[in-house]
């Protein structure tokens, strides 16, 4: 049968080393996470989860330390279930998706927090490209002077943050699309503070907008330096 690793305790790895993984997944094998799991210390390129294969998170927490690191690093397929943590500093962001499908189930249970108050290295909660799939709706996501918030690339590529709540305060984006990924803000509320910026708007003609908002979803600029619509190719605007 296919391999398979579950993690019910605690897995901790510090140190500075660079390219250090929690638990690992490789192509047709399965992982399992309710435990907790923490790869802290200087060094970059490190993941809680690297999974490439099937992995479910049924509760538990994932913690990391480090530039270009993640917290769960995924190409394969990700189901999390249960009330679920993921907290990065000193630049990890939260999960990273290349291809692949991410499925929350856990609704505002599921929590993502990045703090890089203290730290060059800057992360995001959510990098989704290469035709990435994700729907984490209802997440209650945190991010304190990260690069942004949550960010699609690429064709194909969609995040689902319906319902979700997004508090930004940092210099960047809280939502950013290169244009092609899409990301779902249907119901959302999204809170800024610092000199943030909601997203950028892109109004020429025959452009799709690759940011979805509806009726319901809010925007709460706590801070006077904030922008909400960076609007681009605006001709026809009028004041």
């Amino acid at each position: 049968g296919d391999a398979s690793v579950e993690n019910t305790g605690t897995v901790k790895i510090t140190g500075d080393g660079s390219n250090n993984v929690g638990i690992a997944v490789l192509d047709s094998a399965n992982g399992k996470n309710s435990g907790t799991i923490e790869v802290l210390g200087a060094g970059n390129n490190k993941s809680g989860i690297y999974n490439k294969g099937t992995f479910t998170i049924s509760g538990g927490s994932v913690t990391v330390e480090g530039g270009s690191s993640s917290g769960i690093y995924n190409t394969g397929i990700t189901n999390i279930n249960g009330t679920v943590a993921l907290k990065g500093t000193g630049g990890t962001t939260g999960i990273y998706s290349n291809g692949g499908q991410i499925t929350s189930n856990s609704g505002n249970q599921l929590s993502i927090i990045i703090d890089d108050t203290s730290s060059t290295a800057k992360g995001l909660a959510v990098y989704a490209e290469g035709g990435a799939n994700l729907n984490l709706s209802d997440a209650d996501i945190i991010v304190t002077e990260g690069a942004a918030g949550v960010a699609a690339f690429g064709e194909g590529t969609n995040i689902n943050l319906s319902r979700g709540n997004l508090k930004f305060n940092g210099s960047g984006y809280a939502v950013y699309s290169d244009g092609t990924g899409k990301i779902d803000l249907s119901g959302a509320t999204i809170t800024l503070n610092g000199s943030s910026t909601a997203f950028d708007f892109d109004l020429a003609e025959g452009v799709e907008a690759p940011i979805i908002l509806d009726e319901d979803s809010r925007i709460n600029a706590n801070d006077d330096k904030v922008i909400v619509f960076n609007l681009k190719n605006a001709k026809k605007l009028s004041t």
